[in-house]
């Protein structure tokens, strides 16, 4: 049987919970760098999605004016014939 010198045999890179000031500074660490990250993209995100809706609403719009107008054409077409 093979020795190690890790716990329970596995391997180094394995992170083991210990009451260790390291650990608690690494967390706080992660926060800090995650914490504006996970804001940026939920902003970005927020974006996005509010500039589809408006150009969905210019589309619809202008498919309206579309309309309007080739009706108007129409009936002014009908009134002379």
């Amino acid at each position: 049987m093979k020795e190690t010198s890790t716990i329970c045999g596995l391997p180094s890179f394995v992170g083991i919970a210990r009451n260790d000031m390291t650990v608690h500074i690494n967390n706080i660490l992660l926060a800090v760098v995650n914490g504006p990250c996970a804001i940026f993209a939920s902003v970005s995100n927020l974006a996005v999605i509010v500039a589809v809706v408006l150009v969905m609403i210019m589309i619809m719009m202008m498919m309206m004016m579309m309309i309007i107008i080739i009706s108007n054409d129409i009936n002014i077409n009908n009134i002379f014939n």
